[in-house]
Formats: C-alpha cells, sequence, structure tokens
C-alpha cells in the first residue's frame, strides 16, 4: 500500500480509528491528534452507544459481559452497559464511511466492555476490506493473546509512537510488521512475543479532519 499524494514527493497515511462505544472518547481523540499533528490523515468513528436501561426492559437488549445494575430511588433497577445489536444497516454505514477514507490501516481502542463486539466488528471488516486491523487500549493490554485471536496487531500500553511509527511504515512501504512496540501474528495466527510494547509513558458519530456529522442508527 503507498501512502496518499499530497504536494511534490510527500504522501500520508490514511488511519481509521474505531471506538465502538461512545463515552470516555479521549483516548481516540488524542491519538487522531497525534496522527493529524504528524501530517497523516484520520478518521474517527464511534459505532454504537451504550445505553442505562429500566431492569425489567433488559430483554430487549444485549450487555456486555460487565453489566452492572444500579438502584436508584425507590428502589428502581436499571441496567448499566446495555446497548442494541448491531444492524446489518449500521454495519453498512460503517463500511460506507471506510470505502470513502480509504484507510490503510484501521485501529480500534478498547476497554475490556467493548472487546466482545469489537471482535464481531473486526470480523465483519475483514469480509470486506484487506486492511491490517490493530487494537489498543485497556482491554487488549489486559487479555493480548485473545485479542490476537481477531487482529492482525495488538498495541500494549500507550499507542501514540507506536501508531506514528505505523503510520510512517506505510508512507515508506515498509513492512509494518517488524514495527517494535506491539505484538503480531503470523499467517498462522501465532503470536510474536518477542515484539511486546514496553512503553508505559503517558447513531454512531464519524469525525474527519476535524468535522463531525452523524450516522442515523
Amino acid at each position: 500500500m503507498t501512502g496518499v499524494s499530497l504536494a511534490g514527493d510527500r504522501t500520508v497515511a490514511r488511519v481509521a480509528l474505531i471506538k465502538p462505544f461512545t463515552g470516555l472518547n479521549l483516548g481516540v481523540s488524542q491519538l487522531s491528534g497525534e496522527l493529524i499533528r504528524a501530517g497523516h490523515e484520520s478518521l474517527v468513528v464511534y459505532f454504537k452507544d451504550f445505553l442505562v436501561v429500566p431492569a425489567e426492559e433488559g430483554g430487549r437488549y444485549l450487555r456486555t459481559d460487565y453489566g452492572l445494575t444500579n438502584v436508584g430511588a425507590r428502589g428502581q433497577e436499571h441496567l448499566w452497559n446495555c446497548y442494541r445489536p448491531v444492524t446489518e444497516r449500521e454495519y453498512e454505514l460503517l463500511f460506507e464511511e471506510l470505502e470513502r477514507f480509504a484507510p490503510e490501516l484501521i485501529g480500534f481502542s478498547l476497554t475490556s466492555l467493548s472487546m466482545k463486539l469489537a471482535a464481531e466488528v473486526t470480523a465483519r471488516i475483514k469480509q470486506r476490506f484487506d486492511v491490517p486491523v490493530i487494537w489498543g487500549g485497556v482491554g487488549p493490554t489486559l487479555q493480548p493473546e485473545w485479542a490476537l485471536e481477531h487482529a492482525d496487531m495488538v498495541c500494549v500500553n500507550e499507542g501514540e509512537e507506536l501508531l506514528i511509527e505505523l503510520a510512517e511504515r506505510l508512507d515508506d512501504g515498509a513492512d509494518y510488521s517488524e514495527s517494535s512496540s506491539r505484538r503480531s501474528r503470523s499467517p498462522t495466527s501465532t503470536p510474536s512475543a518477542s515484539s511486546t510494547s514496553t512503553t508505559t509513558s503517558s447513531a454512531a458519530t464519524s469525525i474527519r479532519s476535524g468535522r463531525a456529522r452523524s450516522i442515523p442508527s
């Protein structure tokens, strides 16, 4: 893959960042900002919403493996971390955004709450796009081996420097699998432990190049 031609011989990498659920969005915002500051293009997609619903309506929704129950005033129970199943229309909207942006790398920013859905979305993306997928965030950092069953690469700990490094390798047409601060899997899906990061520092909505617009659910 090659970068997108700009002025002269300069190229930039296109990196799409997907957050399965809205909320706690500072991580993807920072990653996107770092990519843009380094001269690359970034697309951020917030795919689904977490919902808080009355307990008696819980059967209508899916829940994460870490669902919570809140008892409010007058003893009324509400279920946290619920979400509606992903519809085919939502997948098509996601695919349309990705096709317009034409990313060379797709990243997921994940907590443990969102890894199950991320596995489903990643599988659908891989059916449609021949683009490497990297997972990062708290969830993949805690469970890198499980994450590698679904993603091509996993960023352990902070990901700003790694993402820029991967973008630069895409610019240069270099083998991204040689990047140092991540775990990757071979074509036989065997994780490479020698490339583990040791860094310890520091309706869906689509945001692209500082602009935002809503995608109806």
